[in-house]
């Protein structure tokens, strides 16, 4: 985040979508670039040597958000897995028994993530999830 400043927002939040910041607040906007700077975004995998546990193959759970999940009680299976792959409107609080805790890789466009912020808002969706090992695509 060490590119943005009052100034630039200020500029920048007169232009919608991708080419600008539209109505989205400086506060969110510094906490949104300070977590896709980390440097664990680097590359996808990088951890891979310190999870395996001697697997020879990695184990991934891709999971939806369609709502196939719910009641399914499948959430520690989920977390079970090497890496957790999610997209769009992830909504994880209050479900976690269904749809498990972790993601390690989340995926999103300036546009999904805005229309999931507005569509799912009523639903718990507060935005994309966070962790140490969170890795955003």
């Amino acid at each position: 985040a060490k590119h943005v400043t009052p100034k630039q927002h200020q500029r920048l939040r007169n232009y919608p979508g991708s080419h600008g910041w539209g109505n989205i607040d400086y506060d969110s906007l510094l906490g949104a670039l300070s977590v896709l700077n980390s440097s664990a975004n680097q590359q996808m995998l990088d951890d891979w040597v310190s999870r395996r546990n001697n697997s020879k193959c990695s184990r991934c759970a891709v999971v939806g958000n369609g709502g196939i999940l719910k009641g399914s009680k499948k959430g520690k299976e989920i977390d079970s897995h090497h890496y957790v792959f999610r997209t769009n409107g992830a909504i994880i609080k209050g479900f976690e028994e269904d749809v498990g805790s972790r993601t390690t890789h989340y995926t999103f466009s300036t546009n999904t993530l805005i229309n999931s912020m507005r569509s799912y808002a009523g639903s718990g969706y507060r935005g994309p999830p966070v962790s140490k090992e969170t890795r955003y695509v």
